[in-house]
């Protein structure tokens, strides 16, 4: 496990700022539901990078699966196109759309490229994702630049005063009230405890992409996240969660958004991935038989199975058989 090459690591750990630092854009602009129903198109993306860099092929299954989980995720967005609830899109012109999509292409990039690094490889999930944020954190040191850009930090913070900014960011954390460009600012909202059930309900998040992707596959994964759409409208309605101005209504939008979402990973899922390596030979890739532990219960059987084929046969000392018995 050890031996797993680090720059792997690295990789996936920058495609991941890069995809956190150009939605971080555009978002303020377009608002959360349109950058919401924009995450959906990392499907198409991925499929179409999947077949390009893994040689993945598809079915009919395959696509009529990805056509409903686009549909859902569409179902969801109708009352915000029709007006109904607040779309919260202070700008959404073409251009800053246009800066999000491309956003997206990092995300498709570390989704396909964690495939590519974890398959046929026996690493453990928890060891690939501490070394992952760590990487992230030494990208991320790099993006310290963005103080100074007003998409990132309204007010800029100049150089000088970054030293100050950062304590008085910490004091605020933990729940003391600073004073910030002439503004008092009470900070008693609870943010540390919030932030610590981010980092857990993150870090759960993170382990079990990983393990989809190391025993399925990155299209099966975004197919996945895409149920992720309406539930958040569930979850927004429990003030424990959403704070106690939670006032986030459940809609009949969303109730067949959720069912018609399971039903295309239903049909999805009904038939096995395939991916044509050089020689064209075709591998069934589905989490039930091309993960590595499927692979090697099956390694396992086989060594079982020749080991029973080496064992002798039992002749009697002295006859006929024993002349031409053969012993292994």
């Amino acid at each position: 496990m050890k031996a797993f090459p680090h720059y792997k690591f690295a990789i996936m750990g920058l495609f991941d700022t890069l995809y956190n630092l150009m939605t971080a854009f555009p978002t303020p602009h377009i608002g959360g539901n349109m950058s919401n129903a924009l995450n959906q198109l990392n499907l198409p993306f991925n499929m179409v990078l999947s077949a390009i860099l893994l040689g993945t092929r598809y079915k009919r299954s395959h696509y009529m699966g990805a056509i409903l989980v686009l549909y859902g995720a569409m179902v969801t967005m109708i009352p915000v196109f029709r007006g109904e609830v607040e779309n919260n899109m202070p700008d959404p012109t073409f251009f800053w759309i246009s800066f999000y999509i491309i956003g997206l292409l990092p995300a498709v990039g570390s989704n396909v490229y964690k495939e590519i690094g974890l398959k046929d490889v026996d690493l453990d999930v928890w060891y690939a994702n501490a070394w992952i944020s760590t990487y992230q954190i030494l990208w991320g040191i790099l993006t310290m630049w963005t103080i100074q850009v007003p998409a990132f930090s309204d007010p800029p913070v100049t150089w000088t005063e970054f030293p100050n900014y950062v304590v008085q960011a910490h004091n605020c954390f933990l729940g003391h009230g600073v004073q910030f460009n002439g503004e008092y600012i009470p900070c008693n909202n609870g943010v540390f405890g919030t932030f610590m059930w981010y980092i857990f309900f993150n870090c759960v998040y993170n382990q079990i992409m990983l393990y989809i992707f190391k025993e399925g596959s990155s299209v099966m994964f975004v197919v996945s996240s895409a149920v992720c759409l309406p539930l958040t409208d569930v979850l927004y309605m429990v003030p424990f969660i959403a704070g106690p101005k939670a006032s986030q209504t459940f809609t009949i939008y969303d109730g067949f958004a959720l069912f018609v979402l399971i039903v295309g990973m239903v049909v999805y899922y009904s038939e096995k991935e395939e991916r044509v390596e050089k020689d064209q030979k075709s591998l069934e890739k589905s989490p039930m038989f091309s993960s590595p532990s499927m692979r090697q219960a099956q390694l396992m059987r086989g060594r079982r199975g020749a080991n029973r084929s080496k064992v002798s046969k039992v002749v009697k000392y002295g006859t006929a058989q024993d002349a031409t018995a053969t012993v292994v």
